[in-house]
């Protein structure tokens, strides 16, 4: 049982380690397309932020689905 125990421990803080790089990989993001934005004069950032977080992948953070544990 506590190697079964550690395991989850070990996983639990590698799905928190990916939270945290999804987490600033969307605020770079963030930046990126507000930066073209204000150079091309375009309003990019908005409608393309929606579509990504319509993604299948970003519907569901990783907190909120282990909260029902």
């Amino acid at each position: 049982m506590g190697k079964i125990r550690k395991d989850m421990v070990d996983f639990h803080g590698e799905m928190v380690l990916l939270e945290n790089h999804s987490d600033i990989n969307y605020t770079r993001l963030a930046k990126i397309l507000k930066k073209y934005d204000k150079r091309i004069g375009e309003l990019l950032r908005l409608p393309f932020i929606q579509k990504v977080l319509q993604q299948a992948s970003f519907q569901l953070t990783l907190s909120q689905s282990w909260s029902g544990m």
